[in-house]
């Protein structure tokens, strides 16, 4: 089973790891021509991701349940499944297109506070890349059927080549290169829109027997496929609000030099966590598999390969960004302010993360035995405790980059216990022949779990916030760390 997840793993996080690359190529290139519009990327870029994210549940549920039909050989259930999503994924890709082509600039004022030059690049950005949700939803669908397929390999190919269509374009389009106008930030937006038509027209060759047969069916999952993303896309809304959106909210408002710092260490991160992700990807396609065929020895082979691999590679990625810091720094960036700060942020990020691939293993593992119910209420009551003592810090004034990620990194502490336990507790539910009690929890012992949580999050969670505002600051700087 090992052999068979590594095999399946390494070449999305290839993948991934090659775009993230040129990704940040490319924002190199136009973080050159000035601070705020490396800022302003960076941020939008991130706000897209989070929407994308969270309507992308869309396409998970059809990765879960797909392979699912694949574990019970349902191939005509499985072209039911693919025909619904790409009704779904279309109509509201096109909606999200529209909402940000037309209100963007309101949308930007309002969350991030922006104004000014930055607000006027910034709006500009978010206008080209206005089709990026219905594009990346689209390209979700296309890689969750290849990966049901087991064919990864074709995805790093593909993946290889948009990339390099994109820093190409973005070397042409940005900076005024081989006779092409100089178009800034309006050249960035165009070079990831055109990689990514490129992308997604390889992907419709390779898949084009694949589609047709789905496309024959009628569209009849889409009721069960959006009954089934919306505890997904909710749970994925609460990530997504709390810790891109509303945490990056609160981070714009400490500084541009900060911002601008923060937004390169995060780079460095989602390298960091890009294991943890694609072996997350491995987990909804083996685990949903194992899961139709009610193997549960197979379902904890599958988890405990792809945490222990996704921890290492975590360790051993992050290490790496940290031996090469300087360079990496050098990259993005030749302000003496924001490299000043760099030094001191960039620890901070890769050491609290260290707890996320034990969160997104076990999200990934509760999802694919349909849990997700469960995952999505866990999510918001342990976001919320998180998103007061944040709240709290803003009311003291005592708004500090240090405490807010400690705050950050406790989220996916606690959430990736109680998924871990929840986990080994749902398989044993089942006896070990696989027959037996069906892969779920009861109702009644959630339901008081969950209640005695609530109450802990609107009581306990108040004197938690304060305990680290009044009590937080100092100990940081006893311990010498800096008031960032």
């Amino acid at each position: 089973m090992n052999k068979k997840i590594q095999s399946f793993t390494l070449p999305l996080i290839a993948s991934n790891l090659f775009q993230i690359i040129i990704a940040q190529v490319s924002l190199a290139i136009i973080s050159r021509r000035s601070t705020e519009a490396l800022a302003a990327i960076a941020l939008i870029d991130g706000f897209l991701y989070a929407f994308a994210g969270i309507l992308g549940a869309i396409g998970l549920a059809f990765n879960i349940y797909g392979a699912k039909a694949v574990g019970q050989s349902e191939e005509t259930q499985l072209n039911d499944y693919l025909s619904s999503v790409l009704f779904l994924v279309v109509a509201i890709g096109v909606s999200f297109f529209l909402i940000f082509l037309l209100f963007g600039r309101g949308i930007l004022q309002v969350v991030y506070g922006f104004s000014g030059e930055l607000l006027r690049t910034a709006t500009l950005y978010l206008a080209i890349m206005s089709p990026y949700i219905l594009l990346t939803l689209v390209t979700f669908v296309f890689t969750s059927l290849l990966k049901i397929e087991k064919k990864t390999n074709y995805i790093l190919g593909v993946s290889i080549i948009s990339a390099l269509v994109q820093v190409l374009l973005s070397y042409l389009l940005i900076n005024c290169n081989l006779g092409f106008p100089a178009m800034g930030v309006l050249g960035s937006g165009i070079a990831n829109m055109l990689a990514t038509l490129c992308l997604l027209g390889i992907y419709g060759v390779l898949l084009r027997e694949s589609l047709a047969r789905g496309l024959k069916q009628r569209p009849r999952k889409r009721a069960f496929l959006l009954k089934k993303s919306v505890p997904l896309m909710i749970q994925e809304c609460f990530e997504g609000l709390v810790f891109i959106i509303a945490f990056e909210a609160f981070v714009s408002r400490l500084g541009v030099s900060t911002l601008a710092a923060y937004a390169i260490g995060s780079q460095g991160l989602m390298i960091a966590r890009l294991p943890a992700l694609m072996y997350g990807n491995a987990v909804t396609v083996f685990a949903s598999e194992a899961n139709g065929q009610k193997n549960r020895q197979k379902i904890l082979a599958v988890g405990k390969s792809a945490f222990a691999s996704s921890f290492v590679g975590y360790v051993g990625i992050a290490s790496l960004i940290w031996d090469f810091r300087p360079a990496f720094f050098q990259l993005f960036t030749t302000d003496v302010a924001v490299l000043d700060l760099l030094p001191a942020i960039l620890p901070i990020m890769l050491g609290i993360m260290l707890v996320s691939p034990l969160y997104e293993i076990t999200k990934y593992l509760l999802q694919s035995l349909e849990c997700s119910r469960t995952v999505c209420v866990l999510t918001g009551c342990v976001n919320s405790l998180v998103l007061m003592g944040i709240m709290g810090f803003w009311r003291s004034g005592q708004l500090n980059f240090f405490f807010l990620y400690c705050l950050y990194g406790m989220n996916f502490l606690i959430l990736g216990g109680f998924f871990a336990g929840l986990f080994y507790w749902t398989i044993k539910q089942r006896d070990p022949q696989g027959k037996g009690t069906p892969l779920r929890v009861k109702k009644a012992k959630v339901l008081l779990s969950l209640r005695f949580f609530v109450a802990y999050n609107w009581t306990g969670g108040l004197i938690v916030a304060d305990f680290f505002v009044k009590n937080g600051v100092a100990f940081c700087n006893q311990l010498g760390f800096p008031s960032l």
